[in-house]
């Protein structure tokens, strides 16, 4: 007669890959929307310049005026004068160089920095 042995999880086992799984969906749920502005402003940095080449005859101001808008549009939390506006050899190039924080738990937080640059060299 064989004795078959339980080979399953016990329960201290399920009780630490539930936690574990509990706190990598609080992580993803924090973070995603640090990303999610970001691609936000990538799109917003090349919204600005259509049809491609018009960003070349705006001046500063027109440009920061029009991210204005469009921060407020889509709720993007960022302020235009910070966007870096460079000009060389009639070619505009907008950057934008930032720091998002979100709390995690308590008194954790999560940084994440992002640079954005319009158009990609």
């Amino acid at each position: 007669m064989r004795k078959y042995k339980n080979s399953g999880m016990s329960s201290l086992s399920l009780l630490a890959l539930l936690l574990v799984t509990v706190f990598v969906g609080l992580c993803a749920f924090k973070v995603t929307p640090l990303y999610y502005e970001n691609m936000m402003l990538k799109s917003t940095l090349e919204g600005i310049d259509t049809p491609v080449g018009t960003i070349n005859t705006l001046s500063n101001t027109e440009i920061r005026t029009a991210l204005q808008k469009t921060f407020s549009i889509n709720g993007i939390d960022l302020d235009p004068r910070d966007v870096i506006i460079t000009r060389n050899n009639n070619i505009t190039t907008l950057s934008y160089d930032y720091e998002a924080r979100t709390d995690l738990i308590y008194n954790i937080s999560v940084i994440a920095h992002f640079e954005t640059q319009y158009p990609t060299p």
